[in-house]
């Protein structure tokens, strides 16, 4: 008899233990990186559950004798007519909740996270429904009422009557209810935790609805047995997942009113973007990674937040007693290795906790744009000038700073890192909420690639500066404007720019030093640079003069001691050595970021960095800005004077006209370009081509608006001259120079350069000297100069 009871507990043990196998198989597919498998099993699971649920309810006892003669009339088919049979035999009713089972995979399959609990609850299900249904058969009548026409189907199955009816010898009736009872009891006991689970997993659900954390439960991490403090481990059992989102910012209605600011934002605004999601248990699978590969080193501890941005995911990583920070800090190289990461930044530690910040790059990457940082509740409600958008930090907020406070930039990084994209940001945020009334630039590029393209707006002082001799002269001209300027405050008894503009009538604007490539300057005059630049850097503040300097070469010959010491401010992208980061941060990392906008920026008084992703904006974005603001200067100038003025403004944006004659002089073939413009022109309106020619000749001489500091005598739109002639060092070509123009009687800048075989600047240098020498007269339009001297003095 107990060999009878033993056989069958074993077969009914067999059959559900296989289920609990396949289902098991089917909770490795959590770990596939699709999720479109995970829904394709699903459905399958569904629809099996769905078919074995009508091949059950729709059983005919007839069908045993006909199966293979006349159609059945089972639902499922033939295969039905087996499938039912063999269920309600073997389970009886217990058949119907196998359905159930492969319901609850598909829907824990997509759901639920965690293999281990849910692993846990099948085996709960599978005690519950051994223990439970086999006695089903004492309760009521034991023959099967929806087949009780039949001696083969009971309402426990098979396998639970012949088990009832072994132990009815041994315990009787009353022995069997009471073991019902206990058994029961223990069943219900074995799944309440998983529904204490879930009702408090529905309450963190609700509650996380509120907040922009979204928090998901995560497996232990087994340390090796130490002892822990009871606080430390009941957080460990769980890690915060907070999933970046696009921050939805509030829509500034006053900004879309103006119709500029609305053009502006138009040239700035992205149609396609690209859409990034982030998949939670990607996330966990990555914190359990990171934690194994240290403990195989050693270090011991826990992941305790995830926090993920639009470019890196943070992992705070808490050590356990006893482990040194220095050793972990040692091995990010591997770390980068066993997640197979391009570069992995460590924050040794965390300000402000106890852990450590492990910087993963994502593996989609989200673009920032600078249309973002703009539009942003910090960008709108500052209301200082000289707000800048820099980008966004590691969990998507923008992030702005004002250059006031800075008081001076630095910015290094290697070519192709973003260092040139955020000189095009800082000049465009600047450019959308300020007038020239309010900031005015003095651009330098020797490179001659960016910076040009700004030549047309009305914000500049002078054309933009690619000479490096030159550029070391104007430095030393705005000396002398930081002191002029000293002055005037001295007189009005203030002590800053903010103070002056509020008692005099003229306001004076911001002036913004802008140098886009400083190794070629130090390479010109190192000493006198360093001297001048160091000299502003000190006492420029006060008056409103601040300076952006930048540099692709970050080495200790261009950015000395004495200018770091003086530009508290830096932004360091990309570099290709930590020697680099050292020299520009004082402290490694920059070696670490991943280019194209990733940066440290160390604010004033800051002691560490922080890490952001810098604004985009392309070039093509920048010319239609400069572009826009031509315009408007341009449409002012000439209203009243051209017909049809806007048109005409049109024509000259449109074939490129603007830089030539903002830099008429530093423009090669300048003079031919606007002939042929005006040629072009005198055909549509009525006008002829001199009196075209005399209309931008007059718009070129005058056509930055007026700035005090630049008068006569502290001037820099001829400061290559002027320096040229107080070291007493004229062009060694100036004596036949000089010959050819009184033999000729024409003193004009092309007959020079076919003569001398030199270049358009060089010609017009030495043009400029003949003047200051007394042979030559002054510029008077599109004619050519004066000849003072004739052929016989």
């Amino acid at each position: 008899m107990i060999g009878n009871i033993i056989f069958y507990l074993t077969s009914y043990t067999v059959i559900l233990l296989s289920l609990l196998v396949f289902f098991k198989s089917i909770v490795y597919l959590f770990d596939t990186k699709s999720i479109k498998y995970k829904g394709f099993i699903s459905v399958s699971l569904n629809l099996i559950a769905l078919f074995t649920t009508i091949s059950i309810l729709t059983f005919d006892i007839r069908d045993l004798s006909t199966l293979f003669t006349l159609t059945p009339h089972n639902a499922g088919g033939i295969l039905g007519v087996i499938l039912g049979k063999y269920l309600l035999i073997a389970f009886g009713i217990e058949s119907f909740f196998i359905p159930l089972l492969f319901i609850f995979v598909s829907y824990a399959l997509v759901k639920i996270n965690i293999k281990q609990r849910f692993l846990w609850l099948l085996l709960d299900l599978y005690l519950f429904f051994l223990l439970l249904f086999p006695f089903m058969g004492l309760t009521v009548n034991n023959k099967f009422f929806l087949l009780s026409n039949s001696g083969d189907f009971y309402i426990n199955g098979s396998i639970g009557k012949n088990v009832i009816e072994e132990l009815k010898g041994y315990t009787g009736n009353v022995g069997i209810i009471l073991i019902l009872v206990v058994l029961f009891i223990i069943a219900v006991y074995l799944i309440h935790p998983f529904l204490i689970h879930k009702k408090r997993s529905e309450k963190e659900a609700k509650i996380s609805k509120k907040e922009p954390i979204v928090k998901k439960k995560a497996e232990a991490v087994k340390e090796e047995k130490k002892e822990i403090p009871k606080e430390r481990e009941e957080k460990r059992g769980e890690i915060k997942i907070k999933l970046h989102k696009p921050i939805k910012e509030a829509v500034y209605e006053d900004i879309y009113k103006d119709e500029f600011k609305k053009e502006f934002l138009s040239v700035l605004d992205v149609k396609k973007r690209k859409n990034v999601s982030i998949d939670p248990s990607e996330l966990e699978k990555k914190a359990k990674t990171l934690v194994d590969k240290l403990k195989e080193f050693g270090v011991n501890g826990y992941v305790s937040n995830i926090s993920t941005g639009p470019v890196i995911t943070m992992f705070e990583f808490v050590p356990a007693k006893g482990v040194k920070v220095s050793k972990v800090a040692n091995l990010s190289e591997d770390l980068s290795l066993a997640l197979k990461a391009e570069k992995i930044r460590m924050i040794v530690p965390l300000p402000g906790k106890s852990a450590i910040g492990i910087e993963v790059p994502n593996v989609d990457r989200e673009n920032v744009y600078l249309f973002d940082v703009i539009t942003s509740n910090r960008y709108v409600e500052s209301k200082e000038k000289l707000v800048t958008a820099l980008g966004k930090d590691t969990s998507g907020y923008p992030y702005v700073a004002n250059i006031a406070k800075m008081p001076h930039l630095l910015i290094a990084g290697t070519t192709g890192s973003g260092k040139s994209v955020c000189v095009n940001s800082i000049v465009a945020s600047l450019l959308f909420r300020n007038t020239p009334e309010d900031v005015r630039f003095i651009m330098v590029d020797p490179k001659r690639l960016e910076l040009p393209v700004y030549n047309g707006i009305p914000h500049l002082v002078r054309p933009v500066i690619t000479e490096a001799k030159e550029a070391v002269n104007v430095l030393k001209r705005i000396v002398d404007w930081m002191e002029f300027r000293y002055k005037q405050f001295a007189k009005m008894g203030v002590r800053d720019i903010d103070g002056y503009n509020e008692k005099a009538k003229i306001k004076k604007p911001y002036i913004v030093i802008l140098i886009d490539e400083l190794a070629d300057l130090m390479m010109t005059a190192p000493a006198e640079l360093e001297q001048n630049l160091t000299r502003l850097a000190q006492m420029s503040r006060a008056v409103g003069i601040h300076m952006i300097l930048a540099t692709q070469r970050p080495s200790v010959d261009v950015i000395t001691g004495l200018i770091k010491a003086n530009f508290p401010a830096r932004i360091a992208f990309q570099v290709a050595s930590k020697t680099d980061s050292r020299t520009i941060l004082d402290m490694n990392g920059a070696e670490k970021l991943l280019g194209r906008g990733d940066m440290l920026f160390l604010p004033p008084g800051k002691g560490k960095p922080i890490r952001l992703h810098g604004a985009f904006i392309t070039t093509e974005q920048a010319k239609r800005i400069a572009s826009m603001w031509a315009r408007i200067h341009i449409d002012k100038r000439l209203e009243g004077k051209i017909e049809n003025h806007k048109q005409f403004t049109r024509d000259l944006i449109e074939r490129d006209i603007i830089s030539v004659i903002a830099n008429r002089e530093g423009t090669p073939g300048g003079k031919e370009i606007i002939d042929n413009f005006a040629a072009l022109e005198s055909e549509k309106i009525e006008m002829s081509h001199e009196q075209i020619v005399d209309v931008l000749n007059e718009l070129g001489r005058s056509y930055y608006p007026f700035l005090e500091e630049n008068d006569s005598e502290r001037g820099i739109n001829d400061v290559s001259a002027s320096y040229i002639e107080e070291n007493n060092d004229l062009d060694e070509l100036f004596d036949r120079a000089k010959e050819i123009v009184i033999r000729h009687q024409v003193a004009s800048v092309s007959l020079l350069q076919r003569q001398l075989k030199i270049g358009y600047a060089r010609a017009g240098r030495i043009i400029d000297q003949l003047e200051k020498a007394g042979i030559v007269g002054p510029y008077v339009g599109s004619k050519s100069r004066e000849v003072l001297k004739g052929r016989d003095e």
